[in-house]
């Protein structure tokens, strides 16, 4: 992902590196509590099999939609079935085909079925996208 930065991205890069470096020995020595994305860049070995530096990078490419808050927790989700987080950020962001800011079930079905899932894939994260929506077309 490095690679593939611009040179300001690298920099912004390096600077969040710092910054989380700088947090993680003010909690080592203090009683600072890790919050937001570097307390996920803290657990993200753990909640999706990467390295603190990894998140970073995955953070600076699909930002906070993705990679924190209630988004992140789905990306855990989504992570656990299998799925790389670059594949359900790619799924994620062409979810919303009229670009209205929200996703209808007819946009997160046929995203859904352009896809190399497995049914089970695709209905657990049918759930994900939107848990309260009544019918799953993938059971």
């Amino acid at each position: 992902v490095y690679k593939e930065m611009s040179y300001q991205e690298k920099a912004d890069y390096i600077s969040d590196l710092y910054a989380y470096a700088g947090s993680v020995a003010k909690a080592d020595v203090s009683s600072y509590q890790l919050e937001g994305w570097q307390k996920n860049a803290f657990t993200a070995q753990r909640d999706i099999g990467v390295s603190p530096a990894e998140y970073i990078a995955l953070y600076q490419k699909y930002g906070s939609g993705v990679m924190s808050g209630n988004a992140y927790e789905k990306t855990k989700e989504a992570v656990s079935l299998g799925i790389t987080v670059e594949k359900y950020a790619d799924l994620k962001s062409g979810m919303d085909a009229n670009k209205n800011g929200s996703i209808s079930q007819s946009e997160a079905k046929a995203a859904l079925n352009k896809t190399d899932f497995t049914q089970n894939q695709k209905a657990d994260l049918w759930v994900i996208i939107n848990s309260s929506w009544k019918t799953n077309p993938y059971k």
